[in-house]
C-alpha cells in the first residue's frame, strides 16, 4: 500500500500515527479482547434469564441483504463523516462496517432458544414507542428548543436518512406481553 507523503505527514501532525501505531502494539488490543471475552460472557448469562433483548442496527432481512444490487457485500467505511468503500484508505483511522443480517441473527436467536417478539423499520419502532407525544411536548412556538428537536426527529424517522434503512429487532424469553414498539408495522414475517 502507498501512501502520499503529504499525507503521511498530516497523519503524524494530527497524532493518528502514533496513535494507530500505539493501538497495534498490542497494549490497546489486549484490553479490547477482555473487554470482548467479558461481555460475550455478559451475554451468556443472559440466556438463562427472563427478558428482552433489543438490536437496532442498520440492516435488512435475508431475501433484501443478498439482492443482486449488493453484489459486491455492504461493507462501507467513514472516515470524518464521509462514505466510501476503500478499506484501505485511512487503516486504523476509519471506521468500517457492513449491514446486518437480521435473518441470520433471527435464526441464531431461535437456536439459542429465544422467541423473536418484534421486527420493524426505525421509524416505526420509534412512532409506536411515542416520539410524536415526546415532541409534542415542547411548543412549535419555542422555536430555539423545537427546531433542533424536530431536525433531530426528522433524521430519525425519514425514510430517506434513517428511518427505513435501520431497524429495530426484539428477542426474548418468557416475554408475554405485546411489546409497544412493535404493536403496529411488525414485520417479523419477512424474517
Amino acid at each position: 500500500m502507498r501512501i502520499p507523503v503529504a499525507r503521511l505527514d498530516e497523519f503524524i501532525a494530527e497524532g493518528s500515527y502514533r496513535e494507530f501505531d500505539e493501538y497495534r502494539s498490542g497494549n490497546q488490543l489486549e484490553r479490547e479482547r477482555e473487554k470482548l471475552e467479558k461481555n460475550l460472557g455478559g451475554v451468556k448469562d443472559m440466556l438463562r434469564l427472563p427478558g428482552a433483548l433489543f438490536v437496532i442496527d442498520y440492516g435488512f432481512p435475508e431475501r433484501e441483504y443478498y439482492h443482486p444490487q449488493r453484489d459486491m457485500g455492504t461493507l462501507m467505511c467513514h472516515y470524518r463523516h464521509r462514505a466510501h468503500g476503500d478499506v484501505f484508505f485511512h487503516p486504523g483511522l476509519q471506521d468500517i462496517t457492513a449491514h446486518v443480517d437480521f435473518s441470520a441473527i433471527a435464526a441464531a436467536a431461535s437456536e439459542a432458544g429465544l422467541d423473536v417478539l418484534g421486527y420493524a423499520s426505525q421509524e416505526q419502532f420509534l412512532v409506536n414507542c411515542g416520539i410524536t407525544d415526546l415532541m409534542l411536548r415542547t411548543p412549535p412556538e419555542d422555536a430555539a428548543r423545537y427546531l433542533p428537536q424536530a431536525a433531530a426527529a426528522t433524521k430519525l424517522l425519514s425514510p430517506a436518512e434513517m428511518g427505513e434503512l435501520f431497524k429495530a429487532v426484539a428477542f426474548g424469553r418468557g416475554v408475554q406481553d405485546q411489546l409497544i414498539g412493535f404493536g403496529s408495522g411488525d414485520r417479523r414475517h419477512t424474517l
